[in-house]
């Protein structure tokens, strides 16, 4: 088919009045029905691509919370296994104080047992170091179940800040 836009000397061609009359609407309305069918498949595949994003983010969002929970607990078990090897600690040197007061009481008695008591200072003296780490271990798994639980470090002063000034 061919549409001529002008006809003899410059008027109107008399395909150009026809075109938009009933039977070329038929062809405009066939048009606009294809264009639809065409959209649909694009729609439904634009509806499949935002589920499968839904259901992305609701799998990473269940992810975080397991992480989140295990994160949790693991700091908790830290934290109470750091506390029992303190607690540990507190008592080995409490034993240790004993131990020591014991052989300088043999030694000052005159009972004949000279390496006891050096060897009592030395198992005394290393002790508080040990408790000392207990203690740090102790207070960074608190520091980690502070973490976990959703707690920030806004506010605080940055380290690099406070080593400069």
């Amino acid at each position: 088919p061919s549409i001529s836009l002008t006809g003899f000397f410059g008027a109107e061609s008399a395909s150009l009045s026809s075109l938009f009359d009933a039977p070329s609407r038929i062809w405009q309305f066939a048009g606009s029905a294809a264009q639809t069918v065409f959209d649909a498949d694009r729609t439904r595949s634009q509806v499949g691509v935002a589920q499968a994003r839904q259901q992305q983010a609701l799998t990473q969002y269940q992810l975080a919370i397991q992480n989140a929970f295990k994160d949790a607990l693991d700091a908790l078990i830290a934290q109470r296994k750091a506390r029992e090897v303190m607690d540990a600690e507190q008592l080995r040197i409490d034993a240790l104080q004993s131990s020591m007061k014991l052989a300088q009481l043999r030694y000052d008695n005159g009972i004949p047992s000279l390496p006891d008591v050096p060897d009592a200072e030395r198992a005394l003296l290393a002790a508080p170091r040990n408790r000392g780490e207990a203690q740090r271990a102790q207070l960074a798994a608190a520091a980690d179940l502070f973490k976990a639980r959703g707690g920030g470090w806004d506010g605080l002063p940055d380290a690099g800040k406070s080593a400069e000034n």
